[in-house]
């Protein structure tokens, strides 16, 4: 059973989100509540969570400071942050301390429950490759080439799925450039959650999922300056941009030149 932690200085916030959640129906076992970020390392270092729910600001140790010091003791626990609207920017900085998600208080069952299980199918995922690492590393121990060659095999098919999927993403991507299409959207087609689909997407191509969508509408608006009776602002709705400046700072941020100017070279 995935196993969780809730952290907020307010009892009664602790005690909704006891109350609000099915903990049997999403298979996860609460484990514990803080009402400060010292209580909250105890607790961890205790319990052994795989997820902390916590509020941005508490005594003891603010949610940004318990978080870093959290990840020292078990870098693989992941965090959901709650917070008020008065904190929102301040929960925005979280995500670079890996911070799976933050939601906005009020607390709504259905969001909370909905990250709860995105978070628990990315925990289960890198479980499962986990223990397959260490299933092959063990088999060298013991020079079992019958089990070795099982592990290699399904470390293949983990990859090779992962291909597959991918190579979806991509020709989706190509055929919708010009739309506003997003990591749920793709995630979703392909069967991933989206921050598990950012981090493999990354890992096959080598850039992210914004980037490379970047790159080809500037590939496709490319072609599109080949055509004299085209003009600019009109290639730049074409490709999913309404705005002209910054799709020119785009085009020079990934061809060095401007679209007039590349547009000379060809006509």
């Amino acid at each position: 059973m995935i196993k969780v932690v809730i952290a907020d200085d307010e009892k009664r916030i602790c005690i909704l989100i006891t109350k609000l959640i099915d903990w049997d129906n999403l298979n996860m076992v609460l484990v514990g509540t803080a009402n400060n970020g010292i209580e909250t390392l105890e607790l961890i270092k205790k319990e052994k969570p795989d997820i902390v729910i916590t509020d941005i600001r508490m005594p003891g140790y603010d949610g940004l400071e318990m978080i870093e010091r959290a990840k020292k003791i078990n870098k693989d626990l992941e965090f959901i942050i709650i917070s008020g609207y008065s904190h929102f920017e301040y929960a925005k900085k979280a995500i670079s301390y890996g911070v799976k998600d933050y939601l906005l208080k009020p607390i709504n069952k259905e969001e909370l429950s909905s990250t709860l299980l995105r978070v628990k199918d990315d925990i289960l995922r890198k479980k499962d490759y986990m223990n397959l690492e260490n299933e092959y590393k063990d088999s060298i121990k013991n020079d079992g080439n019958i089990v070795k060659k099982s592990i290699i095999d399904n470390l293949a098919n983990v990859d090779g799925k992962n291909t597959l999927q991918m190579n979806q993403a991509k020709e989706f991507i190509e055929a919708n450039y010009m739309n506003n299409i997003t990591l749920e959207d793709v995630g979703s087609l392909i069967g991933l959650n989206p921050s598990y689909f950012s981090s493999i997407f990354k890992k096959q191509t080598g850039t992210s999922f914004v980037e490379y969508i970047s790159m080809v509408r500037i590939e496709k608006s490319k072609e599109l300056l080949k055509e004299p009776d085209l003009k600019i602002q009109d290639i730049c709705l074409m490709v999913g941009y309404n705005d002209p400046k910054y799709f020119t700072k785009l085009f020079i941020k990934h061809t060095g030149i401007t679209p007039n100017q590349y547009r000379k070279i060809f006509i």
